[in-house]
């Protein structure tokens, strides 16, 4: 996979939407200022697949991306950062530290995050409320950004469950992932 597939992910995940005549829910891309002025309120640049997710969608609006994640617009990165780093603080025992960016929020207190200028730790990651987090999901959509939404896109277009989620109902009014899981339970 490549940057370009963040687009493409994107365009599918939108074409999902408009064949739904859901695709007015996604924000549409932030400017290259929106972004400049992002990265210089946190002091050093974001991911170059965070910025290439950011110019696409500006955020995901009232869509979640599994299992139940909202992707935050550039004011939402600097406010959860803003929240993180004030409540944590920045020496060798904290779980969340200033290069940490968060780009998805799941209205608790919780958030994924990609981190900053270290490609050695590639991945998602996972800051709960309390501070733990994702721990070490082996399932291939936690690998980059870019393979988050290229999983979340497929998923969409196959009906597939992802990692133990289903894509939302089309007829909800919320776009919510479910527990495969329970879904089963519920059928038998």
């Amino acid at each position: 996979m490549t940057n370009d597939t963040i687009s493409y992910s994107w365009w599918r995940i939108q074409n999902w939407l408009r064949d739904r005549g859901r695709d007015r829910e996604l924000a549409p891309g932030a400017t290259p200022e929106e972004i400049s002025q992002t990265e210089e309120r946190l002091g050093f640049s974001i991911p170059p697949e965070l910025a290439d997710s950011l110019r696409c969608h500006n955020g995901s609006g009232s869509f979640a991306c599994p299992p139940r994640f909202e992707m935050l617009s550039c004011s939402g990165i600097l406010r959860v950062w803003e929240i993180k780093t004030s409540i944590w603080p920045s020496d060798s025992l904290s779980p969340f530290f200033p290069n940490f960016v968060p780009f998805a929020n799941d209205g608790s207190g919780g958030c994924l995050y990609l981190i900053a200028g270290r490609e050695a730790e590639s991945g998602i990651r996972e800051h709960s409320r309390e501070g733990d987090g994702l721990g070490s999901n082996p399932h291939p959509m936690w690998a980059s950004l870019t393979a988050y939404l290229y999983h979340t896109a497929e998923a969409l277009t196959t009906g597939e469950p992802l990692d133990g989620y289903q894509c939302p109902d089309e007829d909800s009014s919320f776009l919510m992932w479910e527990d495969a899981v329970d879904d089963e339970i519920d059928d038998e």
